[in-house]
């Protein structure tokens, strides 16, 4: 275990309190690779939950430098990394929140306004962090304003990562050793999936000058696999609007004309998305048509779900969509407009005739084809539907 015996403080034992109520004792050494405590604890933070966090929370009493210091000790700038799965099935999910728990040997990220935590997400190359995918810094007085070196990360940027791939995080204090000491991220003992790693490119701390196995290079006491943190996901949402894939569609009468819009065939995850009020669920904002046709009131437009359940949009009333090219028809719960009597001019939205979306598909799933259905009279007269689409939110 190296030491620097210029550095104004050496080998000594300090009782520290934490935050969450122990009072362990720390080996410390002056940019030492190893502090040693008693204890700690997960603080779990959820978001939507909808997916479960991906946790290591069993602390073995130990942890490692991960510190980018002051250019005198660039020697000792290093480098921790843990290994996570990302959940949610098919499609992609969110990171909201990073729960780390670390321990700070001096005065700590407030000590110093400039001092940030830098966050890094890489893709896994075989085992090891590969290509760095995201990067975001955060001030330490605003992630660790008690000085106690644990912290929860909030990306201000989306952070969309493949669902069921593995990821390497990676979180670092940038601070001065001489102004603010040492920040060590604590070891758990969970044993999920790969060992953490660890870098020191300038050697400062011995031969592990890139990404190696941490437990091998003596920087926490031997102690592992795993770092201690917590990692909230958000379900990434479905994308918003679906269109028809069949438009424009001819309204010949006197034929019944449909379309759909496909949920299952645009790129959404394969699990169920339900429409309701509850957490996590979702509401249809709006159906939209583009449609022309010299007498709407010859027109009966219906919505049906992929339950084959159907509300009526407008039945036989007047409405000013003669139009060249297309008038826009939308149909919204939030809307006050009643389609039976304010249809001639067109307003900006109505609500559905049949009733509130949230009501008449309460429950359903989302996934799936959405039609709509377009019965005109025997007058004769011709039309088309240019486009139909259907939002959720």
């Amino acid at each position: 275990m190296k030491k620097l015996t210029f550095l104004t403080f050496l080998c000594a034992l300090l009782t520290i309190p934490l935050v969450y109520g122990q009072t362990p004792v720390r080996e410390i050494n002056a940019i030492s690779g190893q502090v040693s405590f008693e204890s700690s604890t997960n603080r779990a933070i959820s978001c939507d939950g909808m997916l479960p966090n991906y946790t290591n929370s069993t602390s073995n009493g130990n942890g490692g430098p991960s510190q980018d210091f002051n250019p005198v000790n660039d020697a000792f700038d290093s480098e921790m990394a843990d290994d996570f799965v990302v959940p949610g099935g098919a499609g992609t999910s969110r990171i909201c929140m990073i729960s780390i728990i670390g321990v700070a040997t001096g005065a700590g990220l407030p000590s110093d306004p400039s001092n940030q935590v830098i966050l890094k997400i890489y893709e896994d190359a075989g085992g090891l962090p590969g290509a760095l995918v995201f990067t975001e810094a955060f001030l330490g007085t605003d992630v660790d304003a008690d000085g106690d070196g644990s912290f929860s990360l909030s990306p201000n940027t989306i952070v969309e990562l493949d669902a069921g791939a593995t990821y390497w995080m990676s979180v670092q204090a940038q601070m001065a050793f001489n102004v603010s000491g040492q920040w060590f991220w604590v070891t758990a003992s969970d044993g999920n999936d790969n060992p953490y790693v660890f870098q020191n490119p300038g050697g400062g701390f011995g031969p592990c000058t890139t990404w190696t196995s941490g437990m091998t290079c003596g920087i926490a006491g031997g102690t592992g696999p795993d770092l201690l943190m917590d990692i909230s996901f958000n379900k990434t949402p479905i994308p918003t609007t679906f269109c028809s894939t069949e438009t424009p569609l001819p309204l010949d009468p006197p034929v019944a004309e449909s379309t759909f819009a496909s949920v299952a065939d645009s790129g959404s995850p394969a699990d169920t998305g339900l429409i309701g009020t509850g957490l996590g669920e979702y509401n249809i904002e709006s159906v939209d048509l583009l449609i022309e046709h010299a007498w709407g009131d010859e027109l009966e437009i219906l919505l049906q779900s992929p339950s084959g359940n159907t509300v009526t949009l407008t039945s036989y009333n007047s409405m000013d969509i003669d139009v060249a090219g297309g008038a826009n028809l939308v149909f919204t719960d939030n809307s006050t407009n009643d389609i039976t009597t304010d249809g001639f001019p067109l307003l900006a939205d109505y609500q559905a005739e049949g009733g509130l979306f949230a009501t008449a598909f309460d429950g359903e799933d989302i996934n799936g084809d959405w039609y709509v259905t377009i019965i005109t009279s025997n007058d004769g007269h011709a039309g088309m539907l240019y486009d139909f689409c259907i939002t959720f939110n």
